[in-house]
């Protein structure tokens, strides 16, 4: 029986074709998500259109602790023109609300989620999100129904509780007569 020959450089060989093909896989898995983004982004261009450029959504937000707080955004001729804001406290106690109405109030609050349109968000996704690397953290993208964005948001790998950025949409509505 022959002694069989230790080959390093065929070993370093296959390990480094196994290590490529991981992250062949990788990157066919962030290709595939920026087109599922950019498929959504053109349904919502559509149902848009035909809502005249006017809607509502909702972002919120819940503490694993129990505190959470809801930010409504309202849009009109494709420009946000209202925010709202509730915060909760962990027993679902509304602790504080406000509203922003004029253009000269929408942002001055520091709390709520940040007054943006839906392509706003989308292009949140895209480049904040998406391109974060798999390696260090968890991607999530969702879709509803209607294959509108639902949430695209990352995590750290290295993060336990509340580490969640980016976007979740919920409540989406359109304003129908708005001008």
């Amino acid at each position: 029986m022959k002694n069989a020959i230790f080959n390093p450089a065929l070993l370093l060989t296959v390990l480094s074709l196994l290590a490529c093909r991981e992250n062949f896989t990788v990157i066919a898995g962030e290709l595939n998500k920026q087109q599922q983004l950019e498929q959504s982004l053109q349904q919502w261009q559509l149902i848009k259109k035909a809502h005249n450029d006017n809607y509502q959504y909702s972002v919120s937000f819940s503490s694993w602790v129990g505190f959470s707080n809801r930010t409504t955004v309202t849009v009109l001729d494709d420009a946000v023109t209202k925010r709202a804001y509730e915060a909760f406290d962990q027993d679902g106690k509304r602790i504080s609300k406000w509203q922003e109405e004029s253009l000269e109030e929408i942002g001055i609050h520091k709390r709520g989620a940040t007054p943006k349109t839906i392509d706003q968000l989308y292009s949140q996704c895209r480049t904040d999100v998406l391109n974060r690397s798999t390696l260090d953290h968890y991607i999530y993208l969702s879709f509803d129904k209607n294959n509108l964005l639902h949430q695209c948001t990352y995590v750290p790998k290295s993060c336990a509780d509340d580490c969640s950025f980016g976007v979740e949409i919920t409540d989406l509505g359109f304003i129908e007569g708005a001008k």
